[in-house]
């Protein structure tokens, strides 16, 4: 399993320095379904693609969504996991009541280069800066907080979860989303084995309490987050 920790709470790094999270209990799924053990590979957002093209691993499970120039170079799964767009604003802003109010010059946005934000506030900000963010999502997260940028545009269960471990300095903007839409598992082309692996895995996953028991823990308790 490829992937790029620091997506809250999809992978994070645990107490001990291990990689925990949404995506890698899913990929034990996976590793359990093929019998095989789970190796996990952490590699930089920007880079994560060539590394799958690379042979360095077997899927990238990263929150990762479909866009067509991804498609013609990935193979993609059936879909684990909807989420859409929201804002993390500086607490000066926390009197925002739309998207609309922070496009106006000035006001520096961030968002994670190659991710689903990057493209879409491209089309929607036409007076904002946006600011391209190559690290991890909790570099931008801090920005924001620091007042060095205004917003980070991000998925939704992101915003909430660092707003929720960093509330000093942050206002999560939540009751707007925009580009809903769902996370997949993506593999290299070709490899219609592993796919039906997956797909069928995540079928069975999603349609037990299994997967209930995971979102509630990561996503609405988060008794994680204390550590």
């Amino acid at each position: 399993m490829l992937t790029s920790p620091g997506y809250f709470p999809f992978e994070m790094i645990g107490e001990e320095g291990e990689i925990i999270g949404f995506d890698v209990d899913i990929a034990q799924a996976i590793a359990d379904a093929l019998g095989v053990k789970l190796e996990i590979v952490s590699i930089q957002w920007d880079g994560i693609i060539p590394a799958l093209q690379a042979d360095k691993g077997d899927m990238i499970i990263d929150g990762l969504s479909i866009t067509e120039e991804r498609g013609k170079v990935i193979l993609f799964s059936e879909p684990y996991y909807m989420t859409g767009l929201c804002v993390l604003a500086n607490e000066k802003h926390k009197d925002i009541k739309a998207w609309s109010y922070l496009d106006v010059k000035g006001i520096k946005i961030g968002v994670r280069m190659g991710q689903t934000s990057d493209f879409y506030t491209e089309k929607f900000f036409k007076n904002a800066e946006i600011m391209k963010f190559t690290s991890d999502s909790a570099t931008m997260g801090v920005a924001v907080a620091d007042g060095k940028i205004d917003a980070a545009i991000h998925d939704e269960p992101w915003v909430r979860v660092f707003a929720k471990r960093n509330p000093k300095g942050v206002f999560p903007f939540v009751s707007e989303k925009h580009a809903e839409g769902p996370l997949w598992i993506s593999m290299q082309k070709g490899n219609d084995e592993l796919k039906k692996v997956v797909d069928d895995t995540m079928k069975a996953l999603t349609a037990s309490p299994k997967y209930k028991e995971i979102l509630d823990y990561l996503f609405v308790d988060m008794p994680w987050f204390k550590n």
